[in-house]
């Protein structure tokens, strides 16, 4: 009669959803120097129950490069986890909300200038990390530790990056804003163990869209190292058809490598330009790095997009790097399936190289 009881009520226990998961990408690219042919699988398997769900996400990447007179094979045929992970989700009163996340995931704080996945580099390695979010809207308070596993000099069981972000936004039709502030403490190597401070402001209000954001980064022995950026965009159009933005972004550097900006977890491209000659400090140490960029973004149809940007890389001293166009378009031809082709072109100004960098790519997800 107990176990009718359910039925006759109309009450149905949780179920246990399963959700597989089957990604493909190919990427051709090439640049001045060299060029290269890359595949990645991934194969994973998603379940949700009630408040709690996990993920596991195996991948294989194989690349083929072309260096002077051979061709050398990179990857291994040997499947690397790409994510793994369990999440809690629950309502601890009518407006608290709690969230947390345990194993390698994919991260991004800040559109991926302080912590991003990086996820069109081919072998995309995510974050191990434990990740606890709090809403209390309109608050939201965030803090999480994260580590990647065999990175250079890192210490994978140090103390790893503690991340602290508070505050405060909202999202209704017309507006959208965001604002908060940060503190990371990297210690992933303990003899370089540094400290960043920064504030993060956003705002949508009809057509304008505006980014600022600041840090400081402390590091032991050395000069404060400062970045700073603002953003104004202007959408024409119906459903962001054709989006005009600008934007300049400073970041400071010394005569000395180690009182460079460093991106914390970031990728350091991210808003630096496609080809990526300022991945490391050494690119701009010399007074510093400032970007001045106009971008043009484009949707003709719901499955194109295309995108071209401008940029000025100058030093805070001394003479320029020289100007930088990007460029891309991405063709969604079906649900499963989007066809990417891009580039970029670094003219250097006397005294500084040229670089250039192309690809195609093609990305399947099931």
């Amino acid at each position: 009669m107990f176990l009718l009881l359910p039925a006759l009520i109309g009450w149905e226990p949780p179920k246990l959803v399963f959700t597989p998961s089957l990604e493909l990408r190919s990427r051709l690219s090439s640049s001045l120097e060299r060029g290269s042919v890359a595949q990645r699988a991934r194969l994973g398997l998603q379940a949700q129950r009630l408040g709690v769900g996990g993920k596991v996400a195996l991948q294989v990447v194989r690349g083929w490069v072309q260096a002077p007179g051979t061709v050398e094979v990179e990857g291994s045929y040997i499947p690397q986890l790409a994510e793994g992970w369990v999440s809690w989700q629950g309502q601890l009163s009518d407006n608290i909300e709690l969230q947390a996340t345990v194993g390698r995931q994919a991260l991004s704080v800040h559109e991926g200038r302080i912590l991003g996945e990086d996820d069109f580099s081919m072998e995309a390695q995510f974050f191990d990390a434990l990740r606890l979010q709090l809403e209390l809207a309109p608050l939201h308070v965030e803090y999480l530790n994260a580590r990647r596993f065999g990175e250079p000099g890192g210490n994978p069981l140090g103390i790893g990056v503690n991340l602290l972000r508070v505050g405060a936004g909202a999202d209704t039709p017309t507006l959208l804003w965001l604002a908060d502030v940060l503190w990371v403490v990297d210690g992933r190597q303990s003899s370089q163990l540094s400290s960043t401070l920064g504030f993060y402001g956003k705002v949508e209000f009809r057509r304008l869209r505006a980014r600022a954001e600041g840090y400081l980064q402390r590091r032991e022995e050395v000069p404060v190292a400062r970045l700073f950026a603002v953003q104004a965009g202007w959408v024409f159009g119906e459903n962001e058809g054709l989006v005009l933005s600008t934007g300049m972004e400073v970041a400071s550097g010394e005569s000395a490598l180690s009182s460079a900006w460093r991106p914390v977890l970031g990728d350091s491209h991210h808003f630096w330009g496609r080809v990526g000659a300022f991945s490391a400090a050494t690119d701009y140490e010399a007074g510093g790095l400032t970007d001045l960029w106009i971008d043009l973004s484009t949707q003709p149809l719901p499955s194109l997009r295309a995108t071209l940007t401008g940029h000025h890389f100058g030093r805070n001293q001394g003479p320029a790097y020289g100007w930088e166009l990007d460029g891309s378009l991405d063709w969604a031809f079906s649900p499963q399936v989007a066809l990417g082709a891009g580039g970029g072109y670094l003219l250097g100004d006397p005294g500084e190289p040229s670089q250039a960098l192309g690809w195609v790519q093609l990305d399947a997800a099931f």
